[in-house]
């Protein structure tokens, strides 16, 4: 092993122990001919984030409101394809490379700490029922360079209603990686060690090999 293996393993590691994003799909299950859905996430929580809603002939995905490097409030009521997003608190619509989580395309986010719960409502432009299959969501993680903003698990309600009035709820769970800041792997941690060593003895074979 020379010393640029060794270092390369080194820096793959590290890179695989640092921050991670995590992006998850909820299939949802009976959300069959309803005429509106509404989603709340729990108060006071993480900011939510939200994109990529499916339903049975098209879907939701944000693209083309901002630039990629910026974000916009208020952009509600949001209609696309033929289906309308609606939002009773704050909330935005950020690109791809706006500084935030981006699953790598446009997201849609709201506070989850604005002085009281956001409701979200999606209905069909033509008030006609729909089936919602999944959606994904996030928590709304800010980025600086290598830092993210730390945050938490938090739960969406997504209730949808009936033309009959009735109705069908569910909570999922949406996970947040790094609910606290990143901390330093310490340099006299035994990983740290093992990898110096590992840099120092393919220095030292390459070096060997060089002068014989």
């Amino acid at each position: 092993m020379n010393w640029k293996k060794s270092t390369l393993i080194l820096t793959i590691l590290l890179v695989f122990s640092g921050p991670a994003l995590a992006w998850q799909t909820f299939t949802l299950i009976g959300f069959d001919d309803v005429v509106r859905v509404e989603i709340s996430a729990d108060y006071p929580s993480t900011h939510p984030a939200m994109d990529n809603i499916v339903f049975s002939e098209a879907s939701m995905g944000f693209e083309g409101v901002v630039p990629d490097d910026e974000g916009s409030e208020g952009v509600t009521p949001y209609v696309e394809s033929g289906y309308q997003l609606d939002s009773d608190g704050p909330h935005a619509v950020f690109g791809k490379d706006s500084g935030v989580n981006s699953n790598g395309t446009a997201i849609f986010g709201w506070c989850g700490d604005c002085g009281g719960q956001v409701l979200l409502t999606l209905t069909e432009v033509d008030d006609a029922s729909f089936d919602l299959i999944s959606l994904d969501a996030a928590p709304l993680a800010f980025i600086d360079g290598p830092n993210i903003s730390p945050y938490e698990d938090y739960t969406l309600e997504i209730t949808g209603y009936f033309a009959d009035g009735s109705s069908i709820s569910t909570t999922v769970l949406v996970k947040g990686l790094n609910s606290e800041p990143p901390v330093p792997v310490p340099v006299n941690s035994p990983l740290m060690m093992l990898m110096l060593f590992l840099v120092l003895l393919g220095g030292a074979v390459w070096t060997f090999r060089r002068l014989s």
